[in-house]
């Protein structure tokens, strides 16, 4: 073979500048493509996933139902603090209904760890922070992007238990619904009336008193961690947390109290928008929302799961009071177990 011909071959072992661009460009074009694939594919897992914890939360609810005869109240203790209310035995800290059903989602060692039917919260916290602090992932979306200090809920720090100090408790991204307009919720609390005179009496609800239909009344739905809102600079959704809250409500920022456990379908979905009479305002930190795309999962009472919208028909405040219950949005009305409203096609 001609010295020439094996000096040509030679130079062509390898690949030229050009070639190798090339080669390097329909590799970035490629993975280009394939990224958003995996992103959607990653997220239908994570939303799946979401989805099986509220089922599991459902059933749990439903158990509970069983043996007692009425779901667990939305939390258990006075939520305001008066030096006129003695609560001996839950004070003014109260649990949440997401610790008394910890039994019927496998956690029952640590139910009976925390023992809430035999102590109150505050003891608990001061004797056995560590508990508290327990990472359940029953109570974890698989999509939430978690607070700077994940699983524990930074944003929902409690200042009254440990004067002097703020400390962060187990995160959940699943808070009961407390209502929606001006209707009764699936989860109260204390009857407050009593309590003012010195009476603590439970609010629970049993199946019979869902007159709108199980199926068509929230229980429970997600609330993010962190989810760009206008009117809140760090777009903090502040999500919950599984144990109770501090009975807080007013006096610090944001509020650790009932609506660390519970939420509103008052406030629109996602970013917590209310129209007020002074304004629109947004409160995401009592609204529900999610990092899905679109939408938030919810638990209905009857334990089914579905995933609603969020350009779901929502009338808000002005409308509300301006217009009583048929001008409410679906949103509104699915929030409440008994306002008799027909719900709209949206539903």
């Amino acid at each position: 073979m001609p010295a020439s011909l094996r000096k040509s071959k030679a130079s062509r072992q390898g690949f030229t500048l050009i070639e190798l661009l090339v080669v390097i460009a329909i590799i970035a074009v490629l993975i280009g493509l394939l990224l958003p694939a995996v992103q959607k594919v990653r997220e239908a897992a994570s939303r799946a996933k979401c989805s099986n914890n509220l089922k599991q939360i459902g059933l749990a609810l439903h158990n509970f139902h069983d043996v007692n005869g009425h779901f667990p109240a939305g939390w258990y203790g006075v939520e305001i603090k008066a030096a006129f209310i003695t609560i001996p035995t839950y004070e003014y800290k109260p649990w949440a209904w997401s610790a008394y059903i910890l039994p019927y989602i496998e956690q029952g060692n640590l139910y009976n760890r925390l023992n809430p039917t035999g102590r109150t919260l505050s003891d608990a916290f001061l004797k056995d922070l560590p508990a508290l602090q327990t990472t359940i992932p029953t109570y974890l979306c698989p999509s939430d992007s978690g607070p700077p200090n994940a699983p524990l809920n930074g944003n929902r720090s409690f200042h009254l238990f440990v004067p002097g100090q703020t400390v962060a408790i187990g995160l959940s991204n699943y808070v009961g619904c407390h209502g929606g307009g001006t209707g009764i919720g699936f989860f109260t609390g204390e009857d407050l009336g009593a309590a003012l005179q010195g009476r603590y009496t439970l609010v629970t609800k049993r199946m019979l008193e869902i007159t709108d239909g199980t199926s068509n009344t929230i229980a429970v739905g997600e609330r993010a961690s962190r989810v760009v809102t206008p009117g809140t600079p760090d777009g903090g959704q502040y999500a919950g947390v599984w144990a109770g809250f501090d009975g807080d409500e007013v006096n610090s920022s944001p509020p650790t109290g009932k609506y660390a456990v519970v939420g509103h379908t008052s406030y629109r979905m996602m970013d917590g928008l209310e129209h007020g009479s002074g304004g629109d305002s947004f409160i995401p930190q009592e609204a529900f929302s999610s990092n899905h795309t679109g939408g938030c999962n919810f638990c209905l009472a009857d334990g089914s799961v579905r995933f609603v919208g969020q350009d779901i028909s929502w009338a808000g405040n002005k409308v509300r009071n301006a217009g009583g219950p048929p001008a409410w949005g679906t949103y509104e009305k699915v929030g409440i177990i008994n306002d008799g409203q027909v719900l709209g096609s949206d539903w």
